[in-house]
C-alpha cells in the first residue's frame, strides 16, 4: 500500500477545498462545469500550482481563457475562503493554470476509434 506524506496529503485538500469554492462561487450555467484537476503546493507552502479543466457546452458564451481571468481577478477572495476552511503555516498564492489533460485524452480515443473502424472495415 502506498503511503502518502503530508505534503500529498495536504494537496488533496486544497485541491478538494477549492473545487468546492469554486463549485460555489461559479456556477456552471454561467461559466460551465470547472474542475480542480491537482494542486501542487511548494515545499515553502507560499505557491500553489492549480490546476484545472473547464467543460463548455454550446449554450455558454464564455471561453476558458475568460474562466482562467476571472480566476485569477478573484484570487484574493478565493484564498481568503480557502484560509477560512484549511489552517496553514501560510497563504499561497495561487497560480491557476489551465489542465488540457481529458480534452488530449477525449481526442486520442477519438482517433484510436476512428482506426478501429477503419481496420474493421476492411
Amino acid at each position: 500500500m502506498k503511503q502518502y506524506s503530508r505534503m500529498d496529503k495536504l494537496n488533496r485538500l486544497v485541491q478538494t477545498v477549492l473545487g468546492e469554492i469554486i463549485e460555489k462561487s461559479y456556477p456552471y450555467e454561467r461559466y460551465g462545469m470547472i474542475t480542480v484537476t491537482e494542486v501542487d503546493l511548494s515545499k515553502d507552502l507560499r505557491h500553489a500550482k492549480v490546476f484545472f479543466s473547464v467543460f463548455l457546452d454550446e449554450e455558454h458564451t464564455i471561453t476558458e481563457n475568460e474562466v482562467l481571468a476571472f480566476l485569477e481577478k478573484d484570487e484574493y477572495i478565493i484564498k481568503r475562503s480557502l484560509v477560512s476552511q484549511v489552517r496553514m503555516k501560510y497563504t499561497p498564492k495561487l497560480h491557476f493554470i489551465l489542465d488540457h489533460t481529458q480534452q488530449k485524452a477525449d481526442e486520442i480515443y477519438r482517433l484510436l476509434e476512428k482506426e478501429s473502424r477503419e481496420d474493421q472495415g476492411k
